[in-house]
């Protein structure tokens, strides 16, 4: 599979986008820029991205990492850091 299709499958269309049939052509850009900024990341803040992205809890997200909350909290400040370098704080929830 390639890397587009990794990034938009048949269930994007219908669940992430509502009722529009295909996203966006800056939803596509947002997806595949914020995929190459996690990819980036080192291995622990990666998985962190991926389970919040997944919608975990906080507390398995630092349970599956294997660090206390408070490693977990420093981690999310290096993630937002590391977005704003690559300027997709518009992406960051707060």
């Amino acid at each position: 599979m390639n890397k587009t299709a990794e990034i938009l499958t048949n269930e994007d269309a219908g669940g992430i986008y509502g009722t529009c049939p295909f996203p966006t052509e800056n939803d596509i850009q947002m997806r595949i820029d914020v995929d190459k900024a996690v990819r980036a990341l080192p291995p622990r803040l990666m998985l962190i991205c991926r389970l919040i992205a997944q919608g975990a809890p906080k507390h398995e997200i630092y349970e599956q990492a294997g660090i206390s909350h408070t490693t977990f909290l420093r981690d999310i400040v290096r993630i937002r850091r590391i977005f704003t370098q690559r300027n997709l704080q518009i992406y960051i929830n707060d």
